[in-house]
């Protein structure tokens, strides 16, 4: 899977249910490695109610 996005050049993945099944060790080494940023805008910490994860990414891109 990881291929494909590379392929596909996606700039950066959402957390998924299947993400959360290990905790909150996140990102998973295989996305490190392609240097994907992590997004999720609804996961909040417990203690400090501040986003565990960037909530978003802004991208510029020119038109082509």
């Amino acid at each position: 899977m990881m291929d494909a996005m590379k392929t596909l050049n996606i700039d950066a993945i959402n957390v998924g249910e299947r993400d959360l099944k290990y905790g909150l060790r996140l990102p998973h080494p295989a996305r490190r490695r392609m240097g994907l940023p992590v997004v999720s805008a609804n996961l909040l910490d417990k203690k400090t109610r501040k986003p565990i994860f960037a909530p978003y990414v802004i991208k510029t891109t020119s038109a082509r």
